[in-house]
């Protein structure tokens, strides 16, 4: 809306002028697609009427992102507000957005002057929205009114006097008509207008501070649509542009071109936009992309007036834009005062896709299906998208864990309702859309010929798998989105709930397998969980009739229990394994525990004597303990009796001991359990006692005797043999016993004569010596207790002895050293006969061993060292003799040592002092070694050397010095001399690593540094103070040393100043007269000292000056470079010469040169100076040329694109003229101001123009031509399809609709179309049970003839019959009817149709007497409906058996049926006539059994 057209100040129309002006685009990078056409059509579509979703920007709910310094936001409020003239503007807020400017500049650029965020914009697929307007351009550019009627006032004077300085470039106001959309102008709407009052006034804080009509504005902005939880939008944004019509007041009054009119531009059309829509009535002005870099302009109508209807604004100058993405960049223009509201929108159908799922609650743990429908309504063209569509789609996007796709079928229907019935859709066939169920989705495109109907749906089925599920329960999320060309829709989010379940077991605690009524109390399962429910498990209840009661073993009335008769005992429930549990990923299982508790009996013990005397207390003690708690069948077998008190365990040493009984020790005997009366049993329903038998033993004891030697030597078998007897069994518990006496023989008798005879004892003579006995028994006296006596008696030995003896010798009789013989291993005595002997071991002290390191080491030899360290004395390998057996005399052993001195050496070595390498010369004087001379601790000192004659130094050298040791070394330039030795004398320590260690010290020689001075000019000599520069001598140089040239000074005075024409930044220079010495350099830049003095020569060169001239063209015309045809006469430059003071000229040059490449002609008027006389510097000739094209010309051919059609004169007469003049590498653009499409009626067609076959060219050296290309379209006609019924009552049903031909083709005039075939096989309606026929078109050809033609054909409807039959059934088993009942089956031979009802004929007879008995008819339905087949009436007979009399009862005869018949006689009466009944009776039952079994 623009509120100038309403406003507009009589001062501003007074005239506008300003130059053309082409928007800089900015393009947007966010929003950047491959580059492609965009489409650009121009339809039926009235603008003015869509009803696209809005996003509202809300001047009340916005953040300021970014504002620039200059950028100023006012805010107005409508307090005093007068109303428009002819205006229903009536805004109540306004917010200003305007530029603080610099007035004294024409044109002026602010980049990113604000960036706003609309928050809570709208709602777009259920997510909240907001809107990033980023300004990131915006342009200024001062109108020039001169040469209108408002020059004056719209001078740039008046400008730099308005109070003002800020120029408005956008503002958001609550209007009704604009609330919700940002307007991008320069037309400030609150100043004071002449005549009325103040539009608004500015809220405290604000300013009224806005130039009007003084600047023209462009504004580049992008709109971004966000979602404000920052996940990224997936909308495509979607601009309304209307009303672009305001044309410039200085274009009005100067002519088209002068200043910019109100605009709208869309930069990187194709990257941005897919569609661009214009009504057919557009009357603007359209730049396409294609003629201008891509980059689309819009710009009023010519000759604009503006308008205020929605149809002028929307249709006639304006356009509707959808975008690729979610943001769309934009330029806006504004004329003098004008400005154009941009609002953002999205395209939406009015009612969303659908979805719907036939469970909301699956279980996850078994494999399942899903059904999902998606209903999807088809925008509406105009209302709800702005352009026809020409792809619709619908797509599910599947969780991962729905897998297998099965359509069921795609529907559609011309039904708007949400819910249309079933009838209302129509299922299409598989040729009618295609599916797509790559990458888990399911996508359904539908074919383009079916998007005029109203809704289509999709019935699809998916499975879930058990092993899905259960690893993620989460709900599955699902939600279609359905797709009309690139719009997208998204339905409802429809939710399914993985569900899990929990059940129950009950275990007994022993494993055994628990009775029915404990398992029949399981708890049921529970199904439908939500995942993370915490569940527990369910209750149950016992029975009073299972429960226990107290004389039960196990009863406990706290408990839940259950009695078992059968294993006799109570199962009590002990507890759940948890007490509840949270389901998640896995189903619950609770799992009860019983246990058992059987009733339970005892096993007991008791003893008796076998001679029936009282059981001993010690016995008793021994007596099993009760077990109790043993249940039925429990095999039980006695215990062994317990293990009697320590001091009653039978001992292997007790009298009557025996390991194989089981024993009790008593006082004075023991007793020996003889067994139990019952080994074992099995317990059954009572207590077991076993009684067990022991027998009593009096103990009588004995004494024994025993010799033993009192020393390890074993008692002889001679005195052995003398111990007395023993007597067993004897005596009793408290009588005195002694051991008794022994005699020695006479053979073994000491004599008195032995040295070992002792007459006071009792002795035993042996081979090699004496045994002689204790003095007495070890007891006497002895009181029988409990126990036999032993008496026992030791015997000492006493052996004759000898001793063994060591003995140290030196192998040559010296005298051994007293710490040697020290070590002797001492002697030893007690030896007897016959004991073999070696010599002792001995230790050689520390201090005496002999290392491995030793000078007099023996590998395996016993080695000691003297203490006064001399020598070393080495044993022999053994001693003298070794395993000698002594025999009645001493052993002694020898061991020979041999003595060996020590001997040691001394070595020399020569080393540098500075650790470097010394001349092999040195080291080829150093002394040799001595070895083996030194005896230890002898003072030893270095020996002497001797230098070659030839190496001293000559007399006179540097550092020559005869009192010294010197060496000369030619290779290092210098002396070497001898310093010392590192030590004055050694003393010998038992070592040969005595070494001297000599010291030489280097000493280089010295040299030095020369410098000299040369000309390096010829003929010219080096003045004096340049030769007094040259450096001086540097001494101390050695071989190795680098030496460089000494730097020098030159005095400022004798510097070659830098006007001299000879003077070189950067060098050294000296004046000298009239000219200059430059040092070029020295002859070396670095010399390393090797055994010399250096020298370096410096050289310098003499420079006079001279001078040259250059030359240089330039071309005179603006925006020209010369050529190279025109810069190839251009004379070389001279150099050197002139000297100061000649006049010289520039070179000749021609005046007139062709530039054919450019097609045109340089002149020139030669150079601008002459006769310049030299000074200090070379002189410039310049020339100038000027350039002029030749001219050329543009002309039009229009020409015919269909072969054999020759264009209309009507045509021909358009070809456009150019009278213009071009020039080469001028651009000229076709002219396509004439009609673009020409109706011919003669050829009842259509002339359209195609294209030049260039849109511009580009002039060269000639004339141009523009051929245009139109081509002719014949006018086109359908060709139609209807069918009728012959039958006036019957409308066709759809399945006949749906045979009816459709022909996509069209036809010019003339052209005969043949009827399509229809098949002959008639077509099923089903719900009316009809079968239509095709009968035939009512013409087989008919030819077009400048208007469509329509086939009608003839459908013939007939009613499909059908037949009634009968059928009879036999209702007694076993019996088949007979041919006199199955010939009165009736028969019907008339013909029935749908919905008919046919009563039953009965048959001529309902009895019928035959052999045995009768078979009577029950009877048929009374009547049956005709539904779509043959129709059947079954009737049953029933056989009756005759009865048959008897004079007495007899055994039943089996009947022909299931029962068996129990004749009676006559007498039986009323009794055989129940009898009958009865057998009756039993049939039926029997036939309806058998039909259940069946």
């Amino acid at each position: 809306m623009k509120k100038n057209k309403f406003v507009f100040n009589k001062a501003v129309a007074a005239g506008l002028m300003l130059t053309s002006i082409v928007s800089p685009f900015v393009s947007n990078p966010a929003t950047a697609h491959a580059a492609e056409p965009v489409q650009i059509k121009t339809t039926n579509v009235d603008l003015s009427k869509l009803q696209l979703q809005k996003l509202n920007l809300n001047m009340n709910d916005y953040e300021i992102v970014h504002q620039d310094p200059t950028t100023k936001i006012n805010m107005f409020d409508m307090s005093s507000y007068h109303t428009q003239p002819d205006s229903a503007w009536t805004p109540f807020n306004i917010i200003q957005f305007s530029s603080q400017i610099d007035k004294s500049k024409d044109h002026i650029e602010i980049d990113n002057p604000v960036e706003i965020l609309f928050k809570n914009t709208g709602y777009y697929f259920g997510k909240q929205t907001n809107v990033r307007v980023k300004v990131n351009k915006v342009y200024y550019d001062a109108i020039d009114y001169s040469g209108t009627s408002w020059a004056s006032n719209g001078s740039r004077e008046a400008r730099m006097n308005a109070p003002q300085n800020e120029v408005m470039f956008a503002e958001l106001d609550d209007a009704a008509a604009e609330t919700g959309l940002m307007q991008f102008t320069n037309y400030n709407f609150y100043t004071t207008e002449p005549n009325f009052a103040p539009y608004t006034h500015a809220k405290p804080g604000f300013s009224q501070n806005a130039l009007m009509s003084m600047y023209t504005m462009r504004a580049d902005v992008t709109y971004t649509i966000e979602y404000a939880d920052g996940t990224q939008a997936d909308m495509k944004l979607v601009m309304p542009v209307s009303d672009i019509d305001v044309i410039n007041w200085v274009n009005k009054q100067k002519g088209a071109g002068s200043c910019q009119n109100e605009m709208f531009g869309l930069p990187n059309a194709g990257e941005q936009a897919s569609k661009v829509i214009f009504n057919q009535g557009f009357g603007g002005r359209l730049t396409t992309p294609e003629s201008n870099n891509g980059n689309m302009l819009v710009d009023p109508p010519k000759g604009s007036v503006g308008g205020n209807t929605s149809d002028w604004m929307y249709n006639t100058t304006g356009t509707t834009i959808r975008s690729r993405s979610n943001s769309l960049t934009f330029t806006s223009g504004s004329a003098d005062a004008s400005g154009t509201d941009f609002g953002v929108y999205v395209e939406h159908p009015q009612s969303e896709p659908v979805k719907k799922v036939d469970k909301t609650r699956i279980a996850s743990y078994t494999d399942g299906t899903l059904e999902y429908t998606i209903q999807a309504a088809v925008p509406k063209v105009g209302t709800d998208v702005i352009d026809a569509i020409d792809s619709f789609s619908i797509e599910d996007l599947l969780d991962n864990r729905l897998k297998d796709v099965e359509v069921k079928g795609v529907y559609t229907t011309d039904s708007e309702d949400a819910n249309p019935g079933v009838a209302e859709w129509t299922k299409l066939s598989g040729t009618q859309y295609t599916i797509d169920t790559s990458g888990n989705r399911l996508k359904v495109d539908i074919n383009k010929r079916l998007l005029g109907h109203k809704q289509f749906k999709v019935v699809f089925v998916v499975k879930t798998q058990s092993h899905d599920l259960m690893a993620d329960t989460s709900i599955i999320n699902n939600q279609a989105i359905s797709h009309s060309d690139d719009v997208p829709s998204k339905s409802n989010v429809v939710r399914t709930q993985p569900t899990l379940m929990y059940d129950h077991e009950f275990k007994s605690e022993d494993g055994s397998e628990l009775p029915n009524d404990v398992k029949t109390l399981t708890p049921a399962s529970t199904e439908d969980i939500t995942p993370g429910t915490t569940v527990t498990p369910n209750l149950f209840t016992v029975p009073e009739a299972s429960k226990p009661n107290a004389t039960y073993n196990g009863y406990d009335a706290g408990k839940v229990q259950v009695k078992d008769d059968v294993r006799n005992g109570v199962w009590s429930f002990k507890s759940w394994d948890k007490a509840n549990e949270t389901l998640d990923k896995k189903n619950g299982h609770f799992i009860g525990t019983w246990a058992f508790t059987p009733n339970a009996y005892a096993q007991t013990y008791k003893y008796v004597m076998s001679d029936g005397s009282a059981v001993p207390a010690e016995v008793n003690a021994t007596l099993p303990a009760r077990v109790g708690d043993l249940v039925d069948g429990t095999n039980v077998t006695a215990a062994n009796p317990l293990a009697p008190a320590a001091e009653n365990v039978m001992q292997p040493t007790d009298k009557g001991y025996d390991a194989t009984k089981t024993q009790v020790k008593l006082s004075h005997g023991y007793a020996n359990f003889i067994g139990w009366d019952i080994p074992s049993a099995t317990i059954n329903r009572a207590d077991v006692l076993h009684t067990g038998t022991w027998e009593y033993h009096e103990n009588l004891w004995g004494k024994s005797h025993e010799f033993k030697s009192n020393t390890d030597k074993a008692l002889p078998a001679g005195i052995t043999a003398l111990t007395p007897a023993t007597v067993n069994d004897q005596y009793h518990d408290g009588d005195t016993i002694n051991a008794d006496e022994f005699q020695i023989p006479a053979d073994h008798v000491v004599p008195a004569t032995n040295t070992l005879y002792d007459a006071s004892k009792v002795q035993y003579l042996d081979e090699h010596g004496v045994w002689t006995a204790d003095d007495a028994w070890d007891k006497s006296n002895v009181v029988v207790d409990h126990a036999d006596t032993h008496f026992v008696r030791g015997w000492t030995y006493q052996a004759n002895s000898y001793a063994k003896n060591h003995k140290f010798e030196s192998v040559d009789g010296t005298p051994l050293p007293s710490e040697l013989t020290a070590i002797t291993p001492a002697s030893s005595n007690g030896y007897e006969d016959g004991t073999v002997l070696n010599a002792d071991t001995f230790e050689v002290p520390a201090a005496n061993k002999v290392d491995a390191s030793d000078k007099l080491y023996q590998e395996g030899k016993t080695q000691f060292r003297s203490n006064d360290g001399m020598g070393v004395w080495t044993a022999e390998l053994a001693w003298d003799k070794h395993d000698v057996t002594v025999d009645h005399g001493d052993v002694t052993f020898t061991l020979k040592w041999s003595y060996s001195e020590y001997k040691f050496g001394k070595q020399h070595k020569f080393v540098a002092e500075d650790g470097s390498e010394l001349p092999q010369g040195i080291k080829d004087i150093t002394p040799a070694s001595v070895e083996n001379q030194y005896k230890p601790n002898e003072v030893i000192t270095a020996d002497g050397f001797e230098l070659p004659a030839d190496k001293k130094p000559a007399d006179g050298t540097e550092y020559a010095d005869a009192s010294k040791k010197q060496f000369v070394d030619t290779e290092r330039d210098g002396v070497w001399e001898f310093v010392s030795w590192d030590k004055d004398n050694i003393t010998v320590d038992h070592s040969d690593d005595n070494l001297f260690t000599g010291i030489w010290r280097f000493s280089p020689y010295h040299h030095k540094q020369t410098h000299e001075f040369v000309s390096g000019t010829e003929g010219k000599q080096l003045p004096e103070k340049i030769l007094n520069m040259t450096p001086g001598e540097v001494d101390g140089l050695v071989t190795g040393n680098t030496a460089t040239p000494s730097t020098f000074t030159v005095a400022d005075g004798d510097k070659t100043p830098s006007t001299n024409r000879e003077y070189q930044e950067g060098k050294v220079q000296v004046v000298d007269g009239a000219g200059s010495w430059t040092f070029k350099s020295w002859d070396k830049d670095s010399e390393t000292v090797n055994k010399t003095d250096v020298h370096f020569v410096g050289t310098w060169e003499y420079n006079e000056p001279s001078f040259g001239k250059t030359h240089k063209y330039v071309s005179e015309t603006e925006g020209v470079e010369l050529p190279k045809v025109v810069t190839d006469t251009l004379p070389g430059n001279v150099t050197d010469a002139y000297k100061r003071g000649e006049v010289v000229n520039g070179d000749t040059i021609p005046n007139e040169v062709t530039d054919e490449d450019n097609d045109g002609v340089w002149t020139t008027t030669g150079w601008k100076t002459k006769d310049v006389t030299i000074e200090n510097s070379d002189p410039e000739f310049v020339a100038g040329w000027t350039f002029k094209a030749n001219p050329h010309k543009a002309t039009y051919e229009f020409v015919s694109g269909t072969p054999g059609k020759e264009l209309p004169k009507s045509i021909v007469d358009m070809t456009p003229i150019d009278p213009a003049d071009y020039t080469k590498g001028t651009e000229v653009p076709a002219k396509s101001e004439f009609e673009k499409t020409v109706k011919d009626e003669d050829n009842d067609g259509t002339w359209t123009f195609k294209s030049y076959d260039h849109d511009k060219q580009t002039v060269e050296k000639s004339d141009i031509k523009f051929v245009g290309t139109w081509e002719f379209t014949p006018n086109t006609y359908p060709v139609g399809y209807e069918f009728k019924s012959t039958d006036p009552k019957r409308e066709l049903p759809k399945v006949v609709k749906d045979k009816l031909p459709k022909d996509d083709k069209t036809y010019i005039t003339k052209t005969p179309v043949d009827a399509q075939k229809i098949p002959n096989d008639p077509v099923y309606d089903p719900e009316l049970d009809i079968d239509w026929t095709f009968n035939k078109w009512d013409s087989p050809k008919k030819t077009i003839e400048r208007e469509g033609i329509k086939f009608t054909g003839e459908w013939t409807p007939k009613q499909r019959e059908y037949k009634v039959t009968y059928k009879f059934t036999s209702g007694t088993p076993g019996k088949e009817l007979p041919k006199e009942v199955t010939d009165l089956l009736p028969k019907d031979d008339k013909t029935y149709v749908t919905g008919s009802k046919v009563k039953s004929n009965k048959p001529s007879k309902t009895e019928v007497k035959v052999d045995g008995g009768t078979w009577k008819f029950k009877e048929f339905p009374p009547e049956l409906t005709i539904d779509k087949k043959d129709g059947e009436f079954a009737g049953e007979w029933v056989f009756e058996a005759d009865l048959v009399p008897t004079p007495e009862p007899q055994k039943p005869v089996p009947a022909t049926g299931q029962e068996e018949i129990n004749p009676f006689g006559i007498a039986g009466g009323i009794a055989a006539i129940a009898a009958a009944a009865l057998a009756f009776i039993g049939y039926k039952r029997s036939k309806r059994d058998d039909d259940i079994e069946k």
